[in-house]
């Protein structure tokens, strides 16, 4: 920051501007954080936002639960705000979407209210998969990996009915504010219950490979992949907060196949 000192006077109109412009840039931060979005890309874009609109220094910590951005200038000294990230819902569209923003506020530099709008229109066109599609995956994906993984069509098929099952099992999860770890647990052990029922009752062949397909569902891919990314990049705080998290799901993860073993042995 070239500034000779800190400006003891500061223009009233220039302050709001800048509060405006980091409120902005701490929204599409968070929303990428949220759908999913490594460190590194969050704060690269929040930073290119400030400068854009003549900020001269930006400085950017971001975390998997907070984002905390301060801004500097010699027309209206220094502003902070803080964003506190409650939840993760993966959404590579937005993702997508947010980042093409970006560039255009950048190179257009757009008003602010035209930013605003842009982002209305942005979350209507970004929203999830529709249910029927989403309960299309759920069932896709245990039977590919069941049989990928050597399962029979009979196995297959009923690693996709159970995929069913979790999916309404987490539908009903989605709409209360229930910790995520106790979420994943739960849909294991309702998993596990049920794969196990297959083999007892002979609907399936080998409850392992049932038992696969249905874990796939359930495993952290992208926590993990942004872990590493986050590692890689020297974002080491926020790399090691996203593996402890994938460790947890995973415990969660066994400890519900563990228990449905107990109640219903396979």
């Amino acid at each position: 920051m070239q500034l000779s000192e800190y400006p003891l006077s500061v223009d009233n109109e220039a302050v709001l501007h800048a509060k405006q412009v980091l409120f902005y840039a701490l929204y599409i931060g968070e929303k990428m954080l949220i759908s999913g979005a490594e460190v590194a890309r969050v704060e690269d874009s929040m930073r290119r936002i400030c400068f854009a609109y003549g900020a001269e220094q930006v400085d950017v910590f971001t975390i998997t639960s907070s984002i905390v951005a301060t801004i500097y200038g010699s027309s209206f000294g220094s502003v902070t705000q803080t964003r506190r990230v409650p939840a993760h819902k993966i959404n590579m569209n937005l993702i997508f979407e947010l980042n093409n923003l970006c560039r255009r506020i950048c190179g257009e530099k757009m008003p602010l209210s035209q930013v605003a709008e842009e982002l209305h229109r942005l979350e209507e066109r970004a929203k999830p998969y529709p249910p029927s599609v989403r309960t299309a995956l759920y069932v896709l994906a245990p039977l590919v990996f069941s049989l990928f993984f050597g399962g029979a069509w009979q196995d297959a098929l009923c690693a996709a009915a159970i995929g069913v099952v979790i999916w309404l099992v987490e539908l009903f999860f989605g709409r209360y504010p229930i910790n995520r770890f106790v979420a994943t647990f739960v849909c294991a052990t309702v998993g596990g219950i049920f794969v196990n029922l297959s083999a007892t009752l002979g609907l399936s062949l080998d409850a392992d490979l049932v038992g696969i397909g249905i874990i796939m569902l359930l495993i952290p891919g992208m926590a993990l992949t942004n872990a590493a990314r986050d590692l890689f990049s020297g974002d080491t705080i926020c790399g090691l907060l996203r593996f402890v998290e994938v460790i947890m799901v995973s415990a969660a993860i066994a400890v519900g196949f563990g228990l449905a073993g107990i109640v219903v042995p396979g």
